[in-house]
């Protein structure tokens, strides 16, 4: 089993006409590699500070509903959606600060960067953005039926870069990102190990972000 907490804040981005600067994304899940499959579970929590269009776009992309960097990346593995939900997020993806909060049912909080000279990388942003391991304080999540608090659980930082299939379908540019899931540790090769993150978002660029993961 592995439980996880994910998320992107839009520094530049758009989706045809529709803007999305500024804006934040949340998605917390859970999935277990005992299933066939691994089908994702999740509960999907947009900017409240968008409009209802933008809202939607936003929904669309990161659920892998615009095809993409996002669909291949790890959206195709999304089976189940509890939630989507407007939300006040609280993000920062700055380095040794990375945290995101949804007040009363998301907290991430990361501790520091770990010390290591080999190269990490993760299939959420993609194999081939760099990144850095850290270690996450606390990923807390109350959705039900989601809910769980764990402590010193790995995390990842890195850049981001989501473009949908075709002009016409949401494009998003420079999109830092941070997620969380509860899987013990990455593989040094950026593979994921213990139920870690395996998926991909629509093409955005972004400069950072961070995941935990916790496997039972």
């Amino acid at each position: 089993m592995c439980d996880f907490a994910l998320s992107w804040l839009v520094i530049e981005g758009h989706a045809g006409a529709i803007d999305l600067d500024g804006l934040a994304v949340v998605m917390v899940g859970t999935y277990s590699d005992d299933e066939p499959g691994s089908p994702w579970r999740v509960a999907l929590y947009v900017d409240e500070r968008g409009t209802k269009e933008q809202r939607d776009v936003l929904a669309t992309i990161f659920l892998g509903r615009a095809g993409g960097t996002v669909l291949r990346n790890f959206a195709a593995a999304i089976q189940g959606v509890y939630a989507i939900r407007p939300a006040r997020i609280e993000i920062e993806h700055v380095a040794g600060r990375e945290r995101f909060r949804v007040p009363d049912r998301v907290e991430v909080i990361a501790a520091g960067p770990v010390a290591t000279n080999v190269a990490v990388t993760c299939a959420i942003p993609g194999h081939d953005r760099a990144g850095h391991e850290v270690i996450a304080e606390v990923m807390r999540v109350e959705e039900a039926p989601l809910s769980w608090e764990v402590r010193g659980r790995c995390s990842y930082a890195a850049a981001f870069d989501y473009v949908g299939d075709a002009p016409t379908t949401p494009l998003m540019d420079r999109l830092p990102a941070m997620g969380m899931s509860k899987s013990p540790s990455l593989d040094r090769q950026g593979e994921a190990r213990g139920g870690q993150h395996r998926r991909d978002t629509p093409t955005p660029r972004s400069r950072s972000a961070l995941r935990t993961c916790s496997s039972t």
